[in-house]
């Protein structure tokens, strides 16, 4: 079903083979400690209201959530990624919904680069690619999560260059459909 889907969309939009590049091991780590803590407080609540309650849990059994964790954790960092082409950033993100957005670089709006406290810690940014399409600055919008933070720049730099370079071609090519199409109408008659 994924070829049929990349089948598709190449048939809207001719891009390259796709070959999405992960965010560093060090955000994998990140999601592990974050997906951990969660499972050890659910594991912690539920010991307490068995404990401190007459409500009989069986609480070593959420106890599974852990390795549970490191699972969701690993799924989360594999199916993270980007790819830049010639005319193209390809970002995708998502387990249980996939989610493959192909920007071509005339569109793009606004490239921003954000690192939030805990990416600061691990030297990650997400690079965000606005387009008049998505959602804007609150959320939905096309990104690439925890990605190392000097490619998150460099990347910044490189879809608003290309974007320019996109800008400049298709002004050029309207121009020179323009002039085709007055050219081919022939000189206007006069009366």
């Amino acid at each position: 079903e994924r070829d049929r889907v990349f089948e598709l969309a190449g048939s809207i939009e001719s891009f390259e083979t796709v070959e999405f590049e992960r965010p560093p091991k060090r955000a994998r780590e990140r999601y592990a400690v974050r997906y951990t803590a969660v499972a050890i407080a659910v594991v912690a609540a539920v010991f307490a209201v068995d404990r401190f309650t007459t409500l009989p849990f069986a609480w070593y059994v959420t106890g599974a959530l852990l390795p549970a964790a490191l699972l969701a954790a690993h799924l989360k960092w594999s199916n993270l990624g980007y790819d830049v082409q010639g005319e193209y950033v390809l970002l995708r993100e998502g387990f249980w919904t996939r989610t493959t957005t192909v920007v071509p670089y005339y569109r793009v709006q606004t490239v921003v680069d954000s690192r939030t406290v805990f990416q600061r810690r691990r030297n990650l940014a997400t690079l965000v690619v606005d387009t008049a399409g998505s959602s804007g600055l609150t959320g939905g919008q096309p990104r690439a999560l925890d990605i190392d933070a000097d490619r998150a720049a460099e990347l910044r730099e490189s879809v608003a260059d290309r974007l320019q370079e996109a800008l400049v071609r298709r002004r050029n090519q309207r121009r020179r459909e323009r002039l085709r199409s007055i050219e081919s109408s022939g000189p206007p008659a006069t009366t």
